[in-house]
């Protein structure tokens, strides 16, 4: 799957989630704050990932991302608002509030199509700025 982010403001970083199936998603991160943990989106880059059933803090199934550099325990989980993410990202079905950078509704309803992609094994998350992103062959 691919995330594809337009831009950062001190708001947030708000994106499109893009599924091997072509079915797309809204995302918020925090803002870019050079790959900080608990305080900055990641990185850009390829990373694995694999459903997590539940943990103590998300007693729901979720998405683990794997070897993002300089940072542990990433995740896409549901959220609404860069305010309740801690790095990680969140998935909606359209975007909440008036700026794209107020972040997502239908959170819970996203994430569970996107685990169900993850089991079926789109697994892997390339992550990328629009303006890195070249059509195939170029």
């Amino acid at each position: 799957m691919l995330l594809a982010r337009n831009r950062t403001s001190d708001r947030g970083t708000p994106g499109s989630l893009i599924l091997a199936d072509w079915r797309t998603f809204r995302t918020i991160e925090l803002p870019w704050r050079d790959n900080r943990e608990d305080v900055s989106c990641i990185i850009t880059g390829v990373f694995p990932l694999w459903v997590i059933e539940r943990t103590k803090k998300f007693p729901y199934p979720h998405i683990g991302v794997g070897d993002v550099p300089g940072r542990s325990g990433v995740r896409i989980h549901r959220a609404n608002r860069p305010s309740q993410l801690l790095g990680c990202v969140a998935p909606g079905l359209a975007p909440y509030g008036f700026r794209t950078e107020d972040g997502v509704a239908s959170s819970t309803d996203a994430l569970e199509r996107i685990v169900d992609a993850v089991r079926k094994g789109d697994d892997v998350l390339r992550v990328a700025w629009r303006g890195d992103l070249k059509p195939p062959g170029q």
